[in-house]
């Protein structure tokens, strides 16, 4: 056939293909790389599906009162997608202006220089001040997160990133019209999260579609900021979800048997880049030996 093997990265991936007569591997999710690299960087290696940013430091950094309200708006990294949410974005800052002290927006963007020159575009006719992290690094970001009350951000990567920061947040989706519809008619998909799918539960309030206006994302963050349940709600579950997406347990009992230097060395034999590599050569060899 074209294809000879799949490396999966969402759980459900594996069996799917594997139904349908493709042979495949869950690998892990690549959104798990974070953080592999935050416990590197730590004096004592210790690997936890949680990134603890430092929210003070980005505040001095950025010469933010300690009294500023932050919010972290993540609004994609595909052009169309951040032409089409950011404006919907302002419009929710500018509905919550008055009930939030000193609010601040803080936008990580993309190494993209068209994408940050159209972030920069939209967001100078903001009332709201912004903070634009242009191409932000890991650090930078997991900071901005630390420093946030909470996130707003489209559906995809992003809102696992928040779960690492564990960080809450309310998810916006809009397509184009055509994607919507078939989105809509032709599948069986209740929410748009990933969060949400894996649990099977509205965990994270999501707005999609003709529901994803200012109002209606204004109403949903508000309600997430004056409940702590809510927010409680989601911290607790970030855990389960990330573990969801770590490498398979076959992947894991692999290495029961294996000697490693220390503990470091041991979980970096997990990250999923390198689980998807020792697949493809674990398959490169199969193929030479036929």
């Amino acid at each position: 056939g074209i294809v000879d093997h799949i490396l999966c990265i969402l759980p459900f991936e594996e069996l799917l293909c594997r139904e349908n007569g493709l042979a495949a591997t869950f690998v892990g999710h690549p959104v798990l790389e974070d953080a592999f690299h935050a416990a590197a960087k730590s004096d004592r290696y210790r690997l936890q599906w949680h990134i603890a940013g430092d929210g003070g430091c980005f505040r001095k950094e950025h010469g933010l009162s300690p009294d500023s309200t932050l919010l972290s708006l993540l609004p994609g990294s595909r052009m169309q997608e951040v032409k089409r949410i950011l404006p919907i974005f302002g419009g929710v800052l500018d509905l919550l202006n008055n009930s939030l002290q000193g609010a601040t927006a803080v936008i990580p963007t993309v190494s993209n220089s068209k994408l940050i020159t159209t972030v920069e575009s939209i967001v100078k006719r903001w009332n709201t001040p912004v903070v634009v992290l242009p191409g932000a690094s890991d650090r930078d970001k997991y900071n901005a997160f630390a420093a946030s009350v909470a996130g707003l951000c489209t559906s995809g990567t992003s809102v696992l990133q928040m779960q690492l920061a564990r960080l809450p947040c309310v998810v916006a989706y809009r397509a184009n019209i055509i994607t919507e519809w078939l989105i809509q008619h032709h599948t069986k998909l209740k929410y748009i999260s990933l969060p949400n799918i894996l649990l099977d539960s509205p965990v994270i309030p999501e707005a999609l579609f003709s529901d994803c206006t200012p109002v209606k994302l204004a109403v949903l963050l508000r309600q997430l900021l004056q409940q702590q349940s809510l927010q409680q709600q989601q911290v607790e579950v970030a855990c389960k979800v990330l573990n969801m997406l770590a490498p398979a347990e076959s992947q894991q009992s692999s290495i029961k048997n294996l000697e490693f230097g220390n503990t470091k060395e041991k979980f970096t034999f997990l990250k999923p880049s390198l689980v998807a590599a020792r697949t493809l050569l674990s398959l490169l060899g199969q193929f030479g030996q036929s």
